[in-house]
């Protein structure tokens, strides 16, 4: 979804990065969800970042989890891997 069509979903008016900033990529935050950061790319919702425990999944993992909860409640749906921009962390 595009910034505009987030706002609306959200009642809110999340601005655009100042313009120094890359406008190709960027992040947009909300008082309404502190917990959750919104990583906009190219102009469309790339990805939903949670930062803090208390946003729960579905089944019911959260920010803190270790990764043996996440393999015990996703089993072969959970991906483990090396992480994109640090070398000794996993995601």
């Amino acid at each position: 979804m595009s910034l505009p069509q987030l706002n609306a979903m959200l009642h809110e008016k999340l601005p655009l990065p100042p313009a120094k900033d890359d406008p190709a990529c960027f992040y947009v935050t909300t008082k309404k969800l502190p917990k959750l950061s919104f990583m906009m790319l190219e102009g469309r919702l790339a990805r939903i970042d949670v930062r803090d425990p208390g946003v729960t999944t579905a089944a019911g993992t959260q920010v803190g989890d270790s990764e043996k909860h996440a393999l015990q409640v996703y089993g072969s749906r959970l991906k483990v891997g090396p992480h994109k921009y640090i070398d000794t962390a996993t995601t």
